[in-house]
């Protein structure tokens, strides 16, 4: 008898260490799922999940072809927990090389106060290292992120003094524009007019999401996409619009200088804007499209 318990006490012991094994193998265990910051981390904004002084990775949950060249990448974070950083804002993404090195790009998550998960939109350019990096990536792999001083706006939700609010996005410059965009209409009684510029149809990122935002915002929110390679393309003549973002659309489209608290926000390509602002860092240039209309540099915002 004595011999028979204490064969039976040895098999339970070491189903409950096998148990317990298993279990710190697993994402039931978050401590050993997801990697932890350092102890001597630091943080650019309080509540942040990404440090600002070393990378911190996390897993790919889930990759969406959102176009023909753009992807919604979907990455995992521990239960209950959010990126916990602010709008307007992006995170670094760590790239790495052929020669073992690493660059960094920086990324607008698409959906920050989703708890154990957030979503980057990346557009594919093929000739890029970031773009081929990207286009291998699978569900599983990890990729590393933090957040410094320079990826935080200096304007910042729920942009306290804005009543009216024109954006002008290019490609993948929607995604600031739709970080704030859900919020705003949300929590806020802004009026907002959205520009949105792509060389082709099946360029336009986000179309369904930004769609559905009209279809329940209508009274407060207009949605205008301008497609078109040049200026001077009318090929896609089932757009109301067509050609490049310009005075003249501006002008029509967007909220006058003269309206009451009216701002600017440009998001884009080089062109974009050297063409509205005269560059993308330095103060609002006479002669550009936004200085013709009115605004000063204060009333124009730069992602």
């Amino acid at each position: 008898v004595s011999f028979f318990f204490r064969a039976l006490l040895a098999v339970t012991l070491f189903s409950i260490v096998v148990s317990s094994t298993d279990a710190d193998q697993t994402c039931e265990n978050p401590d050993t799922c997801f990697a932890k910051a350092p102890a001597d981390a630091k943080y650019v904004t309080e509540g942040s999940y990404f440090p600002s002084n070393s990378f911190l990775e996390v897993s790919i949950l889930s990759i969406k072809n959102e176009t023909h060249n753009s992807r919604v990448l979907t990455f995992g974070l521990p239960a209950a927990r959010s990126l916990g950083i602010t709008i307007s804002s992006a995170i670094l993404m760590s790239f790495p090389k052929e020669d073992g090195k690493s660059i960094v790009r920086p990324y607008n998550p698409i959906h920050i106060d989703k708890e154990g998960s957030f979503e980057l939109l990346i557009r594919i350019y093929p000739e890029g290292i970031a773009g081929k990096y990207v286009s291998k990536l699978q569900v599983g792999d990890k990729v590393g992120f933090k957040q410094t001083k320079t990826n935080v706006k200096k304007f910042q939700f729920p942009f306290e003094g804005v009543e009216k609010l024109t954006m002008v996005a290019g490609g993948t410059g929607i995604a600031p524009m739709y970080q704030a965009l859900v919020p705003v209409l949300k929590e806020t009684n802004m009026k907002v007019r959205l520009l949105y510029s792509n060389k082709t149809p099946q360029d336009i990122m986000l179309k369904k999401e930004l769609d559905d935002l009209v279809q329940a915002n209508s009274d407060r929110l207009s949605l205008h996409y301008i497609i078109g390679e040049d200026k001077e393309d009318k090929r896609h003549s089932d757009f109301d619009e067509t050609g490049w973002i310009d005075e003249e659309k501006l002008r029509r489209l967007g909220f006058a200088s003269s309206e009451s608290n009216s701002i600017v926000w440009v998001c884009g390509v080089d062109d974009m804007y050297n063409s509205l602002a005269g560059s993308r860092m330095k103060a609002l240039a006479e002669g550009s499209v936004l200085h013709n209309l009115g605004f000063s540099d204060e009333m124009v915002w730069r992602s």
